[in-house]
């Protein structure tokens, strides 16, 4: 399980002490300090549990890079729905070379297979104006994302529900596959997309397929032919952008596919 990050590992992270933003950026740029988020997360008990970077680029340094900090509340319980252990997270992301704007949202950290999960649909943006109030109105900024939570649980507990049929989960596979490569996915065996890397998993419903789906199409191992005839394996996500991205469009998948199901009576 994550465990809070000290002050002091915080600290090797250089983009968690910078106060300006990269030369480059325009006047009109808004400095957003992730170190203040951090503060006032950490103040409302919200603790770093996890910091991850985008590699930086050819003459960039990794202090403005973009940045992402996955926080948990302070000595928080699981949220166990039908036995399904998740740890409620909000994750910022911001950049101090205007490569992205700073917003947070909220995600899943599923005990079972550790893995970090993202909800498509809940994002706010963080502009000037919350920087500058106080911590309590920050605090009721935080509250109208937070409460989504409640929302969410209550639609994967809906999603446990559903089982789904083998060409359900084909198809699912298939769509999940176009995540990863949208511009034409080489040929993988759906049949091995499938396979559960934990027994809690073997079982088809929704909400089971999607994490098993999740944990394979990003952590990769499959092998595939190039049409030469030539063998390639399917690489693991690293890139904290592209992990973040992929997770949002697989959740949206999953909401497709709930409807997908239920327009089918």
């Amino acid at each position: 399980m994550l465990k809070p990050i000290s002050e002091a590992q915080l600290k090797q992270y250089n983009f968690l002490n910078v106060t300006e933003p990269e030369q480059a950026v325009s006047d009109k740029y808004v400095f957003i300090s992730s170190k203040k988020i951090v503060k006032y997360m950490k103040k409302l008990d919200w603790v770093p549990v996890k910091v991850t970077s985008r590699a930086k680029k050819k003459g960039k340094t990794t202090e403005h890079v973009q940045h992402y900090i996955r926080f948990r509340q302070k000595d928080q319980r699981p949220v166990i729905i039908n036995g399904d252990e998740l740890y409620p997270e909000v994750i910022f992301r911001n950049s101090h070379d205007r490569s992205c704007s700073a917003s947070f949202k909220i995600g899943y950290y599923r005990q079972v297979c550790s893995n970090g999960l993202v909800v498509a649909e809940d994002e706010i943006g963080v502009s000037k104006k919350h920087i500058g109030i106080s911590l309590k109105e920050f605090q009721k900024y935080m509250n109208n994302l937070i409460k989504t939570f409640k929302r969410e649980n209550k639609v994967i507990r809906e999603y446990q529900t559903i089982e789904m049929t083998q060409k359900d989960k084909v198809w699912m596979a298939k769509e999940a596959l176009k995540v990863r490569y949208p511009e034409g996915a080489p040929d993988i065996k759906i049949k091995d997309l499938l396979v559960p890397k934990q027994p809690e998993d073997d079982i088809d419903t929704l909400w089971n397929v999607f994490n098993v789906l999740q944990q394979n199409v990003l952590g990769g191992g499959y092998q595939y032919k190039l049409d030469n005839g030539k063998k390639r394996t399917m690489k693991k996500i690293t890139s904290a952008k592209i992990d973040v991205v992929l997770n949002i469009k697989l959740w949206a998948l999953l909401n497709k596919m709930y409807q997908r199901v239920q327009n089918r009576g």
